[in-house]
């Protein structure tokens, strides 16, 4: 007569090695989503102190002189910032994101995301889209756009907001 002996048989041991090896697998796979996800954070929040500081930026020149200081073709057009945000006008050897401000002074040149006709924006408020620059304007849409991440894994953060004299 046989008598049973206690403990694991192959088979069980073969089912909880599998089962182990399957939550491995899981555990390994969440931890690059989740170094992925950290990334994208930390590239957010980088970008979200570089545009609060290019705001503050533009803020400093009178609303009269913006398209001349941060508008097409300037020397603060573009920007550059490191990975705690703080920004350049220099193309640094090294960057965690750059960017691009562009100001709409000309009222059938302002893009329709901005909510305004395909025709383009009334600036000055006297109640026609001009073509050509507007000086005499009372509110100025500025796009400002962020570009973060390696090449060929760029993300951009596109934002549009107005500025007015009391901005």
């Amino acid at each position: 007569m046989r008598t049973r002996q206690s403990g694991f048989g192959f088979v069980e041991l073969i089912a909880t090695v599998t089962f182990l090896a399957i939550g491995v697998m899981a555990f390994v796979g969440n931890l690059a989503s989740f170094s992925r996800i950290s990334t994208e954070v930390r590239e957010h929040d980088v970008c979200a102190v570089a545009a609060r500081a290019v705001y503050h930026e533009i803020r400093k020149v009178g609303f009269s002189a913006i398209p001349a200081n941060f508008g097409s073709g300037t020397a603060k057009q573009y920007f550059f910032c490191d990975d705690s945000g703080a920004v350049v006008f220099s193309e640094p050897a090294e960057s965690t994101a750059s960017g691009e401000i562009e100001v709409f002074d000309i009222e059938d040149d302002v893009p329709v995301e901005f909510g305004g006709s395909p025709l383009g924006y009334d600036l000055n408020g006297d109640g026609d889209i001009d073509s050509g620059v507007v000086k005499d304007y009372v509110i100025l849409p500025v796009r400002m756009t962020l570009s973060t991440g390696r090449q060929g894994e760029e993300r951009d953060f596109v934002l549009h907001f107005f500025l007015t004299e009391n901005y």
